[in-house]
């Protein structure tokens, strides 16, 4: 029978049947919650990577470090809350269920709030608050500054090894040195250092498209916002695709656009549109 255990540890031990209320060693489709009820950080018992618990939560009580720099938490998980102040090593290897986990992050740390390898399936990534390195493997889908209240700072970035499929930027600042299946930026800042997207909207906010290749299936599109792709000295390539990139400098009230392309992107892939018709509002 699943089981709701809290983290009650005082030396560390994710497994040991004493860190948790009540006693055993958290086990698949149980759910697992660390508080305020404890004050130690989880420093050993790590590999856990045959367990698939349907809730992990971290309040935003607790204070604690989960696993190391070195040694992350090796666990999978339905649902994975990401409140506390700590840093979260974790190592993501959730095999049930097949579509994957959901992780979100909000957390008052804006140095370290997690730092992510993907080994099973995560479906989405949703960082509200906090800073969020995917360090290896990523998400089906990111979400950067979704769902945030109020002012609440957000930082992702994913580094060369990492991954982020569908990118999706609220708010906040990404940073991406991988290629991505698309995105669409509606706020905030997305800087874009290395690899291929495949399909881009933009709505508002601030694209730094400092290097890469833009390659859109269909014509990728400008409707608000600033798009630079000619600061500093980073190789930018258009793809060879029948898309291009559509920019609408006479957007509808609300809606502003600035831009600055690549020299070396062609005439042809680039093309001025008057407005936008109604269909096309985000």
């Amino acid at each position: 029978m699943a089981t709701v255990r809290t983290w009650i540890s005082t030396d560390g031990n994710w497994a040991a049947a004493g860190s948790w209320s009540p006693s055993g060693v958290p086990i698949t489709g149980d759910t697992v919650i660390l508080a305020g009820s404890s004050t130690a950080s989880v420093t050993s018992g790590f590999a856990q990577g045959a367990i698939d618990l349907l809730l992990l939560y971290v309040d935003d009580s607790y204070l604690g470090n989960i696993g190391t720099s070195g040694t992350p938490l090796v666990i999978g998980a339905t649902t994975i809350k990401h409140f506390g102040r700590g840093t979260f090593y974790l190592q993501d290897d959730t095999g049930t269920p097949a579509t994957g986990s959901k992780i979100y992050v909000e957390s008052g740390n804006n140095s370290n709030a997690m730092i992510l390898t993907v080994t099973g399936t995560v479906d989405m990534l949703t960082v509200s608050r906090g800073t969020v390195t995917i360090s290896s493997g990523g998400p089906a889908r990111l979400r950067v500054g979704a769902l945030a209240r109020g002012n609440r700072a957000c930082r992702v970035t994913v580094g060369a090894s990492g991954g982020a499929g569908y990118v999706f930027v609220y708010n906040g600042t990404l940073t991406t040195n991988i290629g991505c299946s698309g995105g669409i930026l509606y706020d905030g800042i997305w800087i874009h250092s290395a690899g291929e997207i495949l399909d881009w909207k933009q709505f508002g906010g601030t694209m730094y498209f400092d290097a890469g290749t833009l390659t859109p299936g269909v014509d990728a599109a400008i409707f608000g916002g600033t798009f630079n792709a000619s600061r500093g000295n980073g190789i930018r390539t258009f793809g060879t695709t029948s898309g291009r990139l559509v920019v609408y400098p006479k957007a509808e009230p609300g809606y502003r656009v600035n831009y600055s392309l690549a020299t070396n992107w062609a005439a042809n892939e680039i093309r001025l549109a008057e407005a936008f018709a109604h269909s096309q509002r985000p």
